[in-house]
């Protein structure tokens, strides 16, 4: 996998170059920093909706931050916490007839037949890897695939003892009908390797 890194206008841009062509599927995140993180960065991931599934998410986690070479603990003073909800193609529409109307001269996203329906009326979003939605994303996604129910997550990194959000992303992606595994697989890099950076739009690939 190659990564393009540029910076504009102070802001750190990756570009997956290689993979991101030829992937059927592409999402999007953006990543803001509030304090600079500590040289001896030691991280944890704390879920509260503690299913097998999240926890496994967990360990998968934290096995991809000591792969990247960062220390984990139970008890390390940063940590982890993410939140999902699910955007559906009905409220995609809906977002996207509001945007139109603030914005008219944005011509860039793709429009939707009036009559289209939600595929998966009355069903709960999850709170897939361990949490319910933590806020409000901050990214207004333009990721490729439109037409689709889009998962957003969001991603939090606090000081335990305090709280205090120090770095944030918000990434969305295709909903893949619960294809856990594939949407693990495809957050975990972009994730780590943003760790502490301002990012805007960064691409990956859905794989």
């Amino acid at each position: 996998m190659a990564v393009a890194l540029a910076v504009f206008g102070g802001v750190l841009v990756a570009q997956w170059t290689t993979v991101t062509k030829s992937a059927e599927w592409t999402g999007e995140m953006s990543s803001s920093v509030f304090k600079a993180l500590p040289d001896d960065k030691v991280f944890d991931v704390v879920i509260y909706d503690d299913t097998e599934a999240n926890l496994a998410f967990r360990r998968q986690f934290l096995a991809a931050l000591r792969k990247a070479g960062y220390a984990v603990s139970d008890n390390a003073p940063l940590v982890f916490n993410f939140g999902t909800n699910v955007t559906w193609r009905v409220a995609r529409l809906r977002e996207l007839d509001e945007q139109r109307r603030r914005f008219p001269v944005d011509r860039e996203e793709l429009s939707f037949p009036d009559d289209l329906e939600a595929t998966r009326p009355g069903r709960i979003p999850p709170s897939m890897f361990g949490d319910r939605p933590l806020r409000p994303p901050r990214v207004v996604s333009r990721i490729s695939n439109r037409d689709q129910d889009r998962l957003d997550i969001t991603v939090d990194l606090r000081e335990r003892e305090t709280s205090r959000i120090v770095w944030e992303a918000d990434l969305a992606l295709p909903f893949l009908d619960d294809d856990r595994d594939r949407i693990a697989r495809s957050i975990i890099g972009p994730i780590i390797s943003a760790i502490g950076k301002e990012t805007e739009r960064v691409v990956f690939p859905v794989r």
